[in-house]
């Protein structure tokens, strides 16, 4: 392995004096801290209650505003049938979810 050129303009700037041993990287939230995993808003939600949605004749605000409306009521499983490609659909949902869909989706789906 080549050696490092100690005359390197770096070294003579004092550049390489860091001693980086003994450094730890700062943990802000442990697993095991399940309120922590969760907004602060969420809804509590029973993921064995289920829910479905036909989604052919409504706009992806309404299906998004019914999924919101299910969760409020505790649903947590939740499928969207004939979603038809539409876009933006499930988006911005920051709860315990299980969020199925049935059919294409368009672009910006479940973010």
């Amino acid at each position: 392995m080549a050696e490092l050129d100690r005359e390197h303009e770096s070294h003579r700037m004092g550049m390489h004096t860091e001693q980086l041993g003994g450094r730890s990287q700062q943990v802000f939230f442990s697993a095991a801290a399940e309120a922590n995993l969760t907004a602060p808003d969420a809804f509590d939600v029973d993921i064995e209650k289920a829910a479905e949605i036909d989604a052919a004749e409504l706009t992806p605000s309404a299906v998004n505003a019914r999924i919101r409306a299910l969760m409020g009521d505790g649903y947590g499983a939740i499928t969207i049938r004939n979603p038809g490609a539409k876009h933006s659909m499930g988006v911005g949902i920051l709860n315990r979810l299980n969020l199925t869909f049935e059919g294409s989706l368009g672009y910006l789906a479940a973010v």
